[in-house]
């Protein structure tokens, strides 16, 4: 039973990377954890390694995305996914990492941050 479990995972895998080297595109699998202290993002995209993955932080979103390589020597952005950033996250400390397949994206809580308070500082 296992084999054929992991046989099947193979055989879904390669489908991936032949569809994606014919044209085809692959659909990002985008999971999101709210954890005590920090958010955890973590994104697999079938077929695509891991490493051409690029995270970018724009105007409150975090943006994943892959640059594609033309054959006139242009590279161009292809984005995988987007996520909003809660007002509670310490933007200055996100921080992302590869752990097998997946590519994890921490976004450290900071309590004093979005709380919607401002502080007032006196003469």
């Amino acid at each position: 039973m296992r084999v054929e479990k992991q046989l099947m995972k193979m055989l879904a895998e390669a489908g991936d990377l032949v569809n994606t080297i014919n044209g085809g595109m692959s659909l990002a699998h985008i999971h999101n954890y709210q954890l005590q202290d920090h958010y955890l993002v973590t994104v697999k995209v079938p077929g695509v390694d891991k490493t051409s993955l690029k995270v970018e932080l724009h105007e409150g979103s975090l943006y994943v995305y892959q640059r594609m390589h033309l054959d006139d020597g242009i590279d161009i952005p292809y984005r995988v996914a987007s996520i909003k950033v809660n007002a509670n996250v310490d933007v200055r400390a996100i921080h992302a990492n590869y752990q097998g397949r997946n590519l994890n994206i921490v976004l450290p809580i900071d309590e004093t941050i979005g709380s919607g308070e401002i502080e007032i500082e006196g003469d």
